[in-house]
């Protein structure tokens, strides 16, 4: 049986033949091997950079572990670099992207605000503009939403900060503003969202919802934004907080689900040790690669109606 190429060999070699595979054109190009940070991520990438003074448009990183994947999945190292080389010499051409392209000055009005931990992001946050907010950290997010409502972005980093001269509370005011005003906040009660998912569920599992002519509401309510992207940045907004707390009747514990969505509860439903456990339990137990992007916190709040404070309990 082929012993296949541990990961760490893999990272070596594709850095050492990527060149071999690639049009002579290229071979002027450096490729380094970096370590670059997203949210909850540490990445190993290629960075491939055009000669100095070159009009050619650097390559977007190539990241590492995606393509050790396919090594996983059987095929050869040599193939995994192959798949590389073919995703370099399929990137649209410098004069297809300044066609596409916005200008980066336009695009500093479709900036959002993006929570994440913290504590997790240490790295990213040396790179990036942000502000503290409880235990997690508010940065700033391009977004950009096609006709089709599909969405791109990138996370703004100090260079860019910089280049639309800038200081942060000044993107903080105007990135606040933004996505209120684009990113409308949605609370539903979540047997809602189960109802209009019936075919997932058996009959037996429904009875659970609903009786035979109402539906019945659960305990918990689903806040998110219109997009459902980046939906937990609703905590940052006196409106939503202040209405789920009409409809809950009172106080109740913000769960952060993910980056993207948050669950609310009366405090009249239990401890706020019994949901914690919850929280952690249910983030460990979708702790896989994709799942991991999307982590918020392992702590819950609570939001006091008279007060109208969101706290870390």
């Amino acid at each position: 049986m082929r012993k296949t190429m541990d990961y760490d060999a893999f990272k070596i070699f594709a850095a050492e033949e990527l060149k071999k595979h690639l049009p002579q054109a290229y071979m002027n190009w450096q490729i380094k091997l970096t370590t670059t940070y997203k949210v909850n991520e540490k990445l190993d990438a290629l960075h491939l950079m055009p000669p100095r003074g070159s009009e050619v448009m650097a390559i977007p990183n190539l990241y590492l572990r995606d393509f050790y994947d396919y090594i996983e999945a059987g095929y050869t190292a040599e193939k995994a670099v192959k798949l590389m080389a073919d995703v370099v010499t399929s990137c649209p051409s410098q004069e297809m992207l300044f066609r596409s392209a916005v200008p980066m000055e336009t695009l500093k009005e479709n900036v959002i605000c993006m929570l994440i931990n913290k504590e997790k992001n240490q790295e990213l946050l040396k790179n990036v503009p942000h502000r503290d907010f409880l235990d997690l950290a508010i940065i700033y997010r391009i977004l950009i939403v096609s006709p089709k409502g599909q969405i791109a972005g990138a996370i703004v980093t100090n260079e860019v900060m910089k280049g639309w001269r800038m200081e942060e509370g000044e993107l903080y005011e105007q990135a606040k503003e933004y996505t209120k005003q684009t990113l409308s906040f949605t609370l539903t009660n979540m047997a809602h969202i189960i109802s209009e998912a019936d075919s997932k569920f058996t009959e037996e599992e429904l009875k659970l919802w609903k009786t035979e002519d109402k539906q019945m509401e659960s305990p918990f309510y689903i806040l998110t934004n219109r997009i459902k992207r980046f939906g937990a940045t609703v905590m940052l907004y006196a409106d939503p907080l202040e209405l789920a707390a009409e409809q809950l009747k009172g106080d109740f514990y913000v769960l952060p689900s993910s980056i993207h969505e948050l669950l609310l509860i009366s405090t009249q439903y239990g401890s706020p040790d019994a949901f914690r456990a919850m929280v952690k339990e249910v983030n460990q137990e979708f702790a896989d690669r994709e799942e991991e992007k999307t982590w918020l916190s392992d702590n819950i709040y609570l939001y006091k109606r008279d007060s109208k404070k969101l706290c870390v309990i």
